[in-house]
């Protein structure tokens, strides 16, 4: 039995991505990892002829770890793993993807979703000619409701001595690879949050 425990917490300092990309199979991606406030390239891996690859990645306990896929220049999928999790992923090369198996996964997911929603919402508001008002009033619905992932500790949320940066001015998310936070151009011109803090 002591052989058993030992095993196990020597297998257990990573976090597994089971990662499937149906339209690219046979394909090099990119791997980041999130440290401070830079995504530094971890590793590049290549695609089965399904599309299907496999990554083990180093963590800490306590410490989740950010970690970006990329297929060239595009982020395909945003994960936060934790020690002991196996984050199953189907994703397509646009950027749409589903996650399992990683509590803080889900949770980026939802936000990387929502900020999605809100960027998509200003492009139709400017479009429609709708006034800063209306703009002014989507930007604080959406900095309210980003404000629970900061509100409720959970591992989407480092603690605040783990590192990770954030981008507090705008959304209150960590900083996300590949987004640009408000001011948001969009077809009309630039549109500027209310609070500029």
């Amino acid at each position: 039995m002591g052989a058993a425990l030992l095993a196990a917490a020597c297998t257990t300092d990573k976090a597994s991505v089971d990662f499937t990309v149906a339209d690219a199979p046979s394909s090099s991606l990119v791997l980041k990892q999130l440290e401070g406030t830079v995504a530094n390239v971890l590793d590049t891996v290549k695609t089965d002829a399904a599309g299907h690859f496999r990554y083990d990645v180093k963590v800490e306990a306590g410490q989740p770890e950010f970690i970006y896929v990329f297929k060239g220049d595009r982020r395909i999928a945003s994960l936060l793993v934790e020690k002991g999790e196996k984050a199953v992923v189907s994703a397509d090369t646009l950027g749409n993807y589903e996650v399992s198996g990683s509590e803080g996964s889900v949770l980026l997911k939802q936000g990387d979703d929502a900020f999605r929603t809100y960027v998509s919402r200003l492009y139709a508001l400017a479009a429609s000619g709708a006034p800063q008002s209306e703009i002014n009033k989507e930007y604080v619905s959406h900095y309210r409701n980003s404000t629970r992932f900061v509100a409720t500790p959970t591992p989407f949320v480092p603690m605040p001595m783990s590192g990770r940066g954030y981008c507090v001015r705008c959304c209150m998310f960590p900083i996300v690879v590949g987004y640009t936070a408000p001011p948001v151009l969009v077809p009309t011109g630039l549109i500027r949050p209310p609070f500029t803090g």
